[in-house]
């Protein structure tokens, strides 16, 4: 492995857009710094201010590639990679503002994700030194339970992962020498490999991310110095985002609230970076600011409540009906934890790493007025299934949660009306929840 050299005369970064962004966004990056001539970890926030070293490694022979962030617990992990042997490589785990770092894994890294749902670190390992080794992994966030889910030769190379916990995946760039360039998908665990979308050798896929929701994924195609778009699912075309002036590198991380890329522009004569930022639709490119760093890995820290651990069913019938005012609307639903039926209000609890019992909640939406919850008249221990059939409360039966939704007015009238399930902080939306009342 060789550090790149890289020397420029360059006085902090300097800011060229603001964008909108709370305080506690943040973009996180690995780099080699071209001024001080360092490997480190930096952040700073979404707009490009507030530009914060949180490590910093004075030999040639160390670099600092993948970083993933897990907000919610405060951590940020990212891997050390160094020239003299194993025994000096890992993958450590920080407080968010970088203090007390803790060696977790002694391993070499390319990129790192997180799996916050089932509490696992992935990471690939591409390190030609180690040819032994080299593959994908996984452990516990804790570091332990390693475990090696796919192999690879000396002549792969696997630079960007991405996780989908809830639809049990691992997607991930592939290329060999001399010829195939794919991105890839595999079970959780490993098994189950497939390739989702083939290339030829004038591209070169390298970091990407997914968006489940709409079914998206996007990577940094180096080789055509390009941000590319296609469907997660393999069907359709490809396109391309944007083309930027300077040389892509491995890195690029997705916000699927506001639908932004985040990706680094290297300028190889000013030997600097651009933290640049593009629409998911390929408008908007902008450069939020410049930086002396050749940067490698990406990861955002964006604020936007708790992690959802849970999947819905759909509701089962007779929900899509016509019901009539007065009568009672049997609200059931299924609640998962990965593959694990969530069937009591204690496993909720645990699942929200509470110590205490957690019932769902209905949340009632006129669907003229989606914007505003509708009350509803609840015991008051809320939701709680000891009155049985008796209506507006819940109760647990063969696997199902069961909310009997009594339809009075002054609450209805004829009309449509959209049903909701809150867990604790999180609010889960099946396909079919809307209803009609006559």
């Amino acid at each position: 492995m060789s550090r790149l050299l890289l020397c420029a005369f360059f006085v902090g970064p300097l800011v060229l857009a603001v964008a909108s962004s709370s305080a506690d966004d943040y973009i996180y990056w690995t780099a080699g710094d071209a001024t001080a001539h360092t490997s480190v970890v930096r952040r700073a926030r979404t707009d490009g201010t507030s530009v914060q070293t949180l490590a910093s490694f004075s030999s040639a022979h160390v670099l600092t590639l993948g970083i993933a962030v897990d907000i919610a617990s405060g951590y940020v992990y990212y891997g050390v990679d160094s020239d003299a042997g194993l025994s000096y490589s890992y993958i450590a785990r920080a407080n968010l503002d970088g203090t007390n770092p803790v060696n977790l894994i002694n391993t070499y890294t390319t990129d790192i994700q997180l799996d916050l749902v089932h509490g696992k670190i992935y990471w690939s390992n591409t390190w030609q030194g180690n040819p032994g080794n080299r593959g994908i992994f996984r452990a516990n966030v804790d570091g332990s339970n390693v475990e090696k889910l796919l192999s690879y030769g000396p002549y792969e190379g696997i630079y960007g992962l991405a996780i989908d916990p809830l639809g049990g995946k691992v997607y991930y760039t592939r290329a060999t020498w001399p010829e195939i360039r794919e991105i890839c998908s595999c079970n959780l665990d490993g098994t189950g490999n497939a390739t989702v979308r083939q290339f030829g050798v004038e591209e070169y896929p390298l970091g990407l991310g997914i968006d489940v929701g709409s079914g998206k994924v996007y990577w940094v195609d180096r080789a055509g110095n390009a941000i590319r778009e296609a469907n997660l699912d393999g069907s359709g075309g490809v396109q391309t985002l944007c083309t930027p002036i300077g040389a892509l590198n491995f890195g690029m991380c997705l916000d699927v609230v506001n639908q932004y890329v985040y990706f680094p522009a290297w300028n190889d004569s000013l030997q600097t970076s651009d933290l640049r930022r593009v629409n998911t639709d390929g408008t908007g490119l902008t450069t939020i600011v410049t930086l002396p760093d050749y940067i490698y890995y990406l990861a955002l820290a964006r604020n936007v409540g708790p992690v959802n651990p849970f999947a819905l069913s759909d509701f089962k019938e007779p929900m899509g009906l016509k019901k009539k005012l007065g009568s009672t609307l049997p609200v059931k639903f299924q609640l998962f934890q990965g593959d694990a039926e969530v069937q009591t209000p204690e496993q909720i609890g645990q699942a929200l790493g509470l110590d205490t019992a957690v019932w769902p909640r209905i949340l009632l939406y006129d669907a003229t007025d989606l914007a505003t919850e509708l009350g509803i008249d609840l015991p008051e221990d809320g939701n709680v299934g000891e009155g049985g059939d008796l209506g507006d409360c819940f109760r647990s039966s063969d696997g199902n949660w069961i909310f009997n939704l009594r339809l009075n007015a002054p609450i209805y009238a004829p009309g449509s009306f959209l049903v909701k399930v809150k867990v604790g902080d999180i609010i889960l939306e099946p396909g079919n929840g809307m209803f009609q009342t006559k």
